[in-house]
């Protein structure tokens, strides 16, 4: 709940538990479906962590736009913090 994106730079968000399909349950699927938060996954954060270790500024908005496509799923974006 409040939860309205997850940002990760692996693919550890993807798993969840869920007593109902025996343990093995999908963590996407319900904040996606039920929730409709926002993934994105194996974005490259290595830069950005570097640059808030250098201004010690570790809270800023992030914005991030789907590429457009027809009757698409999913879609790859281009995340940007805005600092």
């Amino acid at each position: 709940m409040e939860i309205p994106s997850i940002t990760a730079d692996n693919i550890g968000c993807e798993q969840g538990f869920n007593r109902k399909l025996n343990g093995l349950g999908v963590l996407h699927a319900a904040l996606l479906c039920n929730l409709g938060g926002i993934f994105n996954e194996i974005v490259w954060l290595k830069d950005l962590a570097e640059d808030c270790d250098k201004d010690k500024q570790y809270t800023f908005p992030l914005a991030s736009t789907p590429l457009k496509f027809v009757y698409g799923c999913g879609s790859a974006v281009n995340p940007i913090a805005i600092k």
